[in-house]
């Protein structure tokens, strides 16, 4: 009798769970139609003040908080690189396929999901604005998630950490401008947290994220790259750097040859030739930051690497390196403006990953992402509203429904 009462216990606890997590994500999406930034807000609060021990709280807060961004973007004036987007959607849904492609043959694979994405029925720019916004940061919160659970980083230290990186304005004024950049950079994001905890390159990942922009490929290779095991850390780091250095060197030699070469002749151009577009340079204040990061990740480099059980930050830390002295020294020349630009975009996203590595070690840095959390908000509707981009008002982005932000500038993509 006992035996029965209890196996009748099992069978109905799994289906009542069910019920629940059903039920809890019914009501924070309905919370979330009618009132996104609130229903953040409050689950924000459920994960700090929770103390259950798993993941799934924090994975609540990447979505909601990445779907709240997304509706933002969708407020956005668009203009400069949002602008060439929208009209390379609107080109997808007015030609077939194969002059679309001649139109956009740079990352194939990028301009095919677009195309299949833009001639879906009743779809408009909005859709596409919406996705590119959502995946990008759905996809690096997971990694930072997945690293700081690897790090036995505190709950709170997490969920700082994941505050910060989602409502940092200088990378999300940029999030709808470099939508193939944008995606790119968070699906390499993954592929290097992968490698740090599991040890392996898992290439269709990384692949993935070269075939939507090319300059992802760099990050990539620099996996191959190992600390030599004979020797200091510091050895190892000036040996490697040599060793990069030189071989730039000889693909910038190499690189007039193979111009011709299909698709790979794009990345030689850009390194024979430069971008060809000349932008404005980075100011004192992206030169001090990427002179920071460099510091940083030398230092640690050269401490051994940011080194924790079972999770290795050799490659994170070394790609922030080879990107930081890439920005500084393409800063120099007017012609590698966007080279320099877009490989400053990168040190966004690897900030994440350099955080939760230097949390793990220094508790000086912890406080600093405590700090930052603390202030993200105030300074995200700060930079919204006082910034480049023309948002909706504050008042609109903090109290209005989903599908009033969803609407708010629908004159501009129809």
């Amino acid at each position: 009798m006992r035996f029965s009462q209890h196996s009748d216990l099992l069978t109905k606890v799994p289906p009542l769970q069910c019920v629940t997590k059903i039920g809890l994500t019914l009501v924070v999406g309905l919370g979330f139609l009618a009132q996104p930034f609130l229903t953040f807000i409050v689950v924000l609060l459920l994960a700090l003040l929770s103390k259950d021990r798993n993941d799934r709280g924090l994975l609540v807060v990447i979505i909601v908080g990445a779907l709240y961004l997304s509706l933002v973007n969708l407020t956005k004036l668009p203009e400069s690189d949002m602008v060439n987007y929208l009209e390379v959607f609107d080109n997808a849904q007015q030609l077939d396929l194969t002059s679309y492609l001649l139109l956009n043959a740079r990352e194939p694979l990028y301009y095919v999901s677009l195309y299949g994405l833009a001639n879906l029925p009743n779809v408009d720019g909005r859709l596409y604005i919406f996705m590119s916004t959502f995946f990008p940061y759905f996809l690096l919160g997971s990694a930072v998630l997945r690293l700081g659970v690897a790090l036995h980083l505190e709950r709170r230290a997490i969920l700082s950490l994941l505050v910060f990186l989602l409502f940092f304005g200088q990378l999300f004024s940029l999030s709808a401008h470099l939508c193939r950049q944008f995606l790119a950079s968070s699906l390499v994001m993954v592929f290097l947290v992968d490698y740090s905890i599991s040890g392996r390159r898992r290439w269709g990942i990384g692949l993935l994220g070269v075939m939507m922009h090319y300059s992802a490929l760099p990050l990539l290779l620099l996996c191959f790259v190992r600390p030599l095991r004979r020797f200091s850390s510091g050895v190892s780091v000036l040996f490697h750097a040599f060793v990069l250095l030189s071989f730039y060197a000889l693909v910038s030699k190499v690189a007039p040859l193979l111009l011709g070469v299909p698709l790979i002749g794009i990345v030689f151009n850009r390194l024979a030739n430069g971008e060809g577009a000349q932008l404005d340079a980075l100011d004192l204040t992206a030169l001090i930051f990427a002179a920071s990061m460099l510091f940083m990740s030398l230092l640690d480099l050269i401490r051994g690497g940011a080194f924790v059980p079972r999770v290795k930050g050799w490659s994170v830390l070394l790609c922030i390196v080879v990107v930081s002295v890439a920005v500084v020294l393409a800063s120099v020349q007017p012609s590698l403006s966007e080279i320099a630009l877009r490989y400053f975009f990168y040190l966004y996203f690897l900030l994440g990953l350099a955080l939760a590595f230097w949390m793990a070690r220094w508790l000086l840095v912890r406080w600093g992402v405590y700090g930052l959390a603390l202030f993200a908000l105030p300074l995200f509707f700060y930079k919204v509203s006082h910034g480049r981009w023309a948002y909706a008002p504050i008042q609109s982005l903090l109290f209005d429904p989903a599908w009033s932000l969803w609407a708010y500038m629908k004159s501009a993509y129809i």
